[in-house]
């Protein structure tokens, strides 16, 4: 299947490529395809439909289009997060077990909720409007 999806014009490359059954006699294939710079993704698209169902008996897929640019840029993201959680840099901001994934939230919470609270006190500190402690807000 992989030798098919490469072989289509205007892809350059093939990653995370996925085939599973849902019922009997539902074939399924998820792909991330890259992209030539001169590739048409409609023709791309249409080129792998048609050829991936009728030489593999595929009832739905579904194909995550990139750029090459694109792939780059997962490569390096991907290096960031092996570091991540090879450091216990991430086991350091959760103060947990490496296996909960949402390592990944909590500077984005902390980051969130410090820009509520900035966002809240120039709302009060503006001319006009008295500083209030936050329980006195809400009654």
């Amino acid at each position: 299947m992989r030798r098919h999806v490469l072989e289509a014009p205007g892809v350059e490359g093939v990653h995370d490529l996925h085939t599973w059954t849902i019922t009997s006699g539902m074939n399924v294939v998820s792909a991330h395809v890259v992209l030539r710079r001169d590739g048409d993704p409609g023709a791309v698209l249409d080129h792998l439909v048609l050829c991936l169902s009728g030489n593999f008996d595929i009832n739905h897929s579904t194909f995550q289009l990139e750029t090459p640019d694109h792939v780059l840029w997962e490569a390096a993201r991907s290096q960031a997060r092996h570091w991540l959680l090879s450091s216990g840099y991430a086991r350091l901001l959760q103060g947990g077990a490496y296996g909960n994934r949402r390592y990944c939230d909590a500077p984005k919470k902390e980051a969130r909720l410090a820009r509520a609270e900035r966002n809240r006190r120039r709302r009060l500190t503006r001319p006009g409007v008295t500083m209030a402690s936050p329980a006195a807000e809400k009654e």
